[in-house]
């Protein structure tokens, strides 16, 4: 059972190691699932392993994140200290029953086993090299749903407004509409019209710079404009405050653990009662009752 367990998390580790900063879907749910099969077999084994047997496969998980990090070896001895008190947790529930029951361990064990996984991430996301450079680019997919608020939103300040619109088309689009009711459309063919225009619209765009602090060059739709803006402030604020983003990521990290943690002590419980039944079924563990002696004081 150590080996199966130093495996998983030589694995686990190597695919965080591998996918941190770019962590997908896919990378995320396969870690899920390997520290969860890790759990099953931490609970498993607290039933049918020795005491010792499991001190040694508290550390495996630890063991296997020293292998891959190189470092941290701080956490990595927070970590098994909380093991161990897992260990102990879930030993004296099970010592002191009369019959054999996972479900207290849901509340006994398993949280120590959490925090224990959670240290080790929270070190890997406090150690991670950050590079703020102030080049930060906002995903598409926030900007995306952005797009059609703030367009509903022009639309009701400046009826002349049509989705897709650039900047340009769009002062343009207002100072024609201005000029078509002040001298008619005939105006329009005038070439000193025509390069009025096209000086008002670049005061226009320069004045719409100015108000939101970011340039303009004409070509800009709603969304471009959304991304220049967020770039601008989340730069300005992480450059500011870079010193403080390994504690904000930790910390994040953290509560992430210990959330999804929330659920995967209860799946892993559940695992480890229906894989005991198995085994049992199979004839590889048995259940047997044992006597116990009892020292007592009479009169």
């Amino acid at each position: 059972m150590f080996c199966a367990s130093f495996a998983l998390s030589v694995f686990v580790w190597h695919t965080v190691q591998s996918n941190v900063g770019v962590l997908d879907v896919s990378s995320a749910i396969v870690i899920v699932c390997a520290v969860a099969v890790f759990l099953t077999l931490f609970v498993l084994g607290a039933f049918i392993c020795s005491l010792k047997e499991m001190a040694v496969i508290a550390v495996a998980f630890p063991l296997g994140f020293l292998l891959i990090m190189g470092k941290g070896w701080i956490a990595a001895t927070l970590s098994s200290l909380f093991f161990f008190y897992a260990v102990g947790s879930m030993r004296f529930q099970i010592h002191n029953r009369i019959k054999v029951s996972f479900y207290p361990l849901i509340s006994y064990g398993t949280p120590a086993a959490v925090t224990a996984l959670a240290v080790l991430f929270v070190y890997m996301g406090y150690s991670h090299p950050f590079r703020i450079t102030g080049s930060f680019k906002t995903p598409e997919r926030i900007v995306s749903p952005l797009v059609p608020f703030a367009e509903s939103f022009i639309r009701s300040q400046a009826p002349g407004y049509e989705k897709g619109m650039t900047v340009d088309a769009f002062l343009s689009a207002s100072a024609v509409e201005m000029l078509e009711q002040k001298y008619g459309t005939t105006a329009l063919a005038d070439k000193q019209v025509q390069t009025a225009l096209a000086d008002a619209v670049e005061k226009q765009r320069s004045e719409l710079s100015r108000q939101l602090k970011v340039p303009l060059k004409g070509d800009e739709r709603v969304e471009n404009i959304i991304t220049s803006i967020m770039d601008k402030y989340l730069n300005s604020y992480l450059v500011s405050y870079r010193e403080f983003v390994p504690l904000v990521v930790a910390v994040s990290v953290f509560f992430a653990v210990t959330s999804i943690g929330f659920f995967l002590r209860r799946i892993a419980v559940l695992l480890a009662w229906l894989s005991a039944h198995a085994l049992v079924a199979l004839h590889v563990i048995e259940k047997k009752k044992e006597g116990i002696e009892r020292e007592v004081l009479s009169v």
